[in-house]
């Protein structure tokens, strides 16, 4: 789908004047079979280091942000939205929490300590402990089954406890995480500061949906990383994370 670039760059403005939100996991980086094993494609940091030179850009994840810094080496200009939103380390250095941790931390201590008896490690099953949510990963598994039935069920009984959660799919993960934030909510607080600006976002996964609806309901361009049966409100597709690295880095090379 390389050959849809030259569309998606004709849909923008010039570089200087973009708003750009780019997913990791799947976008920047290949899907692998754990989480730690990812990595930056080839070339994804170079070309966001170079856009953010000439534009704001903001790595939008479901990982912490301290997962995002470990992975990513991107210079000072570039955001790091983490949680799905719920925490931005903005450029300057500044950290903004959008949950309330001491809140929440009990809750996802109760979640963690009930799906332990549930999930065998062994078979290939990941529990995620992140600072506001906690992920199931069953991308190993060969038949999920009536295990992720019963990991639906431990989220969905600590999921009305305050200050209130979410049991949200991804792919191959379910997760619980704080209701009222998601990557659209980070879509509309980063714009909010730039209202100027265009917005480009880029993402693959169902949870990036959130992110697509609250860009295009602001005049923005959405860019989906699928394959073509994979359904989307995005208005462009990628195949894979090297023809994103290729978009960025057209983007930050372009004049004006």
């Amino acid at each position: 789908m390389t050959e849809l670039i030259p569309q998606i760059l004709g849909a923008l403005p010039p570089t200087d004047r973009l708003l750009v939100l780019v997913d990791f996991d799947g976008t920047l980086s290949e899907i692998v079979p754990t989480p730690d094993e990812a990595v930056p494609a080839p070339g994804a940091e170079d070309a966001l280091r170079r856009l953010g030179e000439r534009c704001e850009v903001a790595v939008v994840s479901g990982r912490p942000v301290r997962d995002l810094r470990r992975r990513l080496t991107t210079g000072p200009t570039v955001t790091l939205a983490g949680g799905h939103g719920t925490e931005v380390a903005h450029p300057d250095g500044t950290l903004d929490t959008l949950v309330d941790l001491d809140e929440i931390r009990p809750v996802l201590d109760d979640v963690e300590a009930d799906l332990k008896p549930i999930v065998d490690v062994d078979l290939g099953w990941l529990v995620e402990r992140k600072p506001t949510s906690v992920a199931v990963q069953h991308r190993q598994v060969a038949d999920p089954g009536q295990t992720l039935l019963k990991v639906r069920h431990v989220l969905d009984d600590h999921a009305s406890r305050p200050p209130g959660f979410v049991v949200a799919d991804g792919k191959a993960v379910t997760e619980l995480r704080p209701d009222g934030v998601t990557k659209g909510t980070v879509v509309d607080r980063l714009a909010d500061a730039s209202p100027d600006r265009h917005l480009l976002v880029i993402g693959d996964d169902v949870t990036d949906e959130d992110a697509f609806r609250a860009a295009a309901a602001r005049g923005g361009t959405t860019v989906v990383v699928a394959e073509p049966d994979r359904e989307s409100v995005a208005s462009f597709r990628l195949a894979n994370p090297a023809d994103v690295v290729n978009l960025l880095a057209q983007l930050a090379d372009r004049t004006p």
